[in-house]
């Protein structure tokens, strides 16, 4: 977590957040076929890391919830809970398939590049 925040620029939080407007031109340009390669995430990665970082802090939060005396037992609570998980799963096969997409459509092995990021 402490990466976000003093790792180089692209691993940086403050690069994940992008304009509304340019994720949906990304998103656009991307079914079209024609989107920017960028260096670092593009509008639809830091916009799937923020849904992800979100999501598993509100599984964190309901897990949390589930084992307070006020919240034992609270079916809405639990199902929330239940939800969240399924939802990062879904998150994750989109991410991973993303990422898998965007190495074959620029002839890139995304991963690596993660993984050697000073």
């Amino acid at each position: 977590m402490i990466c976000g925040f003093i790792r180089s620029k692209h691993a940086r939080f403050a690069d994940f957040v992008s304009d509304p407007r340019r994720l949906l031109g990304y998103l656009r340009d991307m079914l079209t076929g024609r989107e920017a390669r960028y260096l670092g995430r593009n509008p639809a990665g830091g916009a799937m890391i923020i849904a992800l970082l979100t999501t598993l802090a509100s599984i964190g939060a309901t897990g949390y919830m589930m084992g307070m005396d006020a919240y034992f037992g609270v079916e809405s609570v639990e199902n929330s809970h239940k939800t969240l998980v399924n939802c990062a799963l879904a998150l994750i096969t989109l991410h991973v398939s993303g990422v898998v997409f965007s190495s074959l459509r620029h002839r890139e092995i995304l991963v690596v590049s993660m993984i050697m990021s000073d």
